[in-house]
């Protein structure tokens, strides 16, 4: 099994990641690709001091910028490097996140675990609900639309929750990627991980799941989805083009019913990267300036004209949405103030 973990600039959390890996490191059976995404601090001379005499270990640096140009990178070193694509296996991994130690032994102890192309395990923002024993069975997962499931986000099976838009909790094999010509689109900088879902889907994998949970998802209020990202009309464009490529051939009521829940998650999504992010002091006349730029773009129109909002499971996003209907744009701005001050105390309360 390969792990792909990109880096940037992470000397602040070396010696957390040191200690997440270690216990992994110590199975012959798993490799992990660090790839350095253009740091300029020292995470590239702490990576290869501490870990360039590991054999399981390989520290490359990509030759683009982005996460998704880091994860291609690796991609293609395994494919120039590994010699048997048949059965091997890769999977993703954020270098503030880790895997539990029995995915990997439960992975080494299944070998009918190759007769799948996509294997799912479930993930935890909470370290004490991770799973620490090794799997003993895959389960097929049939009779499901993969690609709505990813669509719509994470979903809950048999108590554990599964996130089919995001790169880490699945294994892939490697072989499979390789023939179909899979790779994260390099233009997209969010929503990247949902278009490398479905991509896999496009392509009908034979897909399974483990009914346990071995990911830990560290919430990190520096990361992408947390921060501020300029871009992010554009982006949302983009991805759009790829949901309705994705959608086309299906029935138009579920087409209409899918592009219109990518819309609705991108929307609320955009609210708390665009126009009221995290991680800064938000000015309330800037950021309705851009809540009306956001609101106002073209591929949002449908929504204004649906009654979607009732299809909300999340309380304040169905709010969110109900008053950027309206138009109404201060109750919005005091409400995800006051949650990201919230946040921004938990945050510091843990640190």
């Amino acid at each position: 099994m390969f792990i792909i973990t990109p880096f940037h600039n992470i000397k602040p959390y070396f010696k957390t990641f040191k200690r997440n890996i270690a216990s992994i490191l110590e199975l012959d059976s798993v490799e992990m690709i660090l790839v350095n995404d253009h740091s300029d601090d020292t995470s590239n001379q702490l990576m290869t001091s501490e870990f360039n005499k590991k054999g399981n270990v390989s520290i490359i640096s990509c030759e683009s910028e982005g996460v998704s140009a880091a994860r291609n990178f690796g991609l293609n070193y395994l494919y120039e490097n590994v010699k048997n694509y048949t059965n091997s296996w890769v999977t993703f991994c954020d270098f503030d996140d880790y895997i539990e130690k029995g995915l990997i032994v439960g992975f080494r102890e299944n070998p009918l675990i190759n007769k799948y192309d996509y294997v799912l395990f479930g993930y935890s923002t909470d370290r004490l609900q991770l799973d620490h024993k090794p799997f003993f069975s895959v389960k097929p997962f049939e009779g499901v639309d993969l690609g709505a499931l990813a669509i719509e986000g994470p979903f809950r099976e048999k108590n554990r929750t599964y996130n089919l838009n995001s790169p880490w909790g699945r294994l892939i094999k490697l072989d499979f990627l390789r023939k179909n010509k899979i790779f994260f689109d390099e233009k997209l900088t969010f929503r990247e991980d949902l278009i490398f879902n479905l991509t896999i889907f496009a392509h009908s994998p034979k897909a399974g799941i483990i009914l346990r949970s071995y990911y830990y998802y560290y919430l990190n209020p520096n990361s992408v989805v947390h921060s501020y990202i300029k871009n992010v009309i554009q982006q949302n464009r983009l991805a759009y083009i790829n949901i309705k490529k994705f959608t086309d051939k299906m029935q138009d009521e579920v087409k209409k019913n899918l592009r219109l829940e990518f819309l609705k998650n991108a929307f609320i999504q955009s609210i708390f990267v665009f126009v009221l992010p995290k991680g800064r002091h938000n000015k309330y006349f800037l950021s309705k300036k851009r809540f009306k730029n956001l609101r106002m773009d073209a591929i949002f129109e449908a929504l204004w004209r649906t009654d979607i909002d009732k299809s909300f499971k999340n309380k304040m996003n169905k709010l969110l949405f109900y008053l950027a209907n309206k138009r109404l744009f201060l109750p919005i701005y005091v409400m995800i103030e006051f949650h990201n001050f919230i946040l921004r105390k938990k945050t510091d309360d843990k640190n």
